[in-house]
């Protein structure tokens, strides 16, 4: 593949799993998140049952998307970092990110954590993976432009 905006050079996304793996402990202590595990695969992009709806109702959109930490869940208590820099107390204790259906779960918290790791601690990493990532979707799912499209294919960032 070559060189990533990363400053990595890569052949495969195998590769570019294997350092961010090899520099964990570096990422995470940019970030000064809470430690947690790498998962051994590193799927940033997933669905949900909205993202599955949505793609039903509009097919020729190809839907994913990332969760990751709201607030300051993801960072330890002496940090002053957080993802949602204007929530409120009273925000932050009622946050559907963390106490709502799955996303309550552990291995949900654990997997938004590292998410925010990597893109806190690692942003370029963070970004060629979740291109890789787009790429190999696009390609799996033999995504194609519907009749009357511009032939570019957007990938967008919330």
């Amino acid at each position: 593949m070559g060189w990533l905006s990363s400053g990595v050079y890569t052949e495969s996304k195998a590769e570019l799993c294997r350092h961010i793996h090899a520099t964990w402990d570096q990422i995470q202590s940019r970030a000064q998140t809470i430690p947690v595990a790498l998962p051994k695969s590193l799927t940033l992009l997933g669905s949900s049952t909205k993202i599955k709806l949505t793609s039903e109702a509009f097919p020729e959109v190809l839907t994913r998307v990332i969760y990751m930490s709201p607030d300051s869940e993801a960072f330890q208590p002496e940090s002053s970092r957080t993802m949602c820099p204007f929530a409120s107390a009273e925000c932050s204790a009622a946050c559907l990110g963390h106490n709502s259906g799955l996303l309550a779960m552990d291995d949900q918290k654990q997997a938004r954590i590292w998410k925010t790791a990597l893109y806190v601690g690692a942003r370029e990493l963070c970004s060629d993976s979740s291109s890789r990532h787009s790429l190999a979707i696009v390609r799996a799912e033999d995504f194609r432009e519907p009749s009357g499209s511009t032939g570019a294919l957007t990938l967008a960032r919330a």
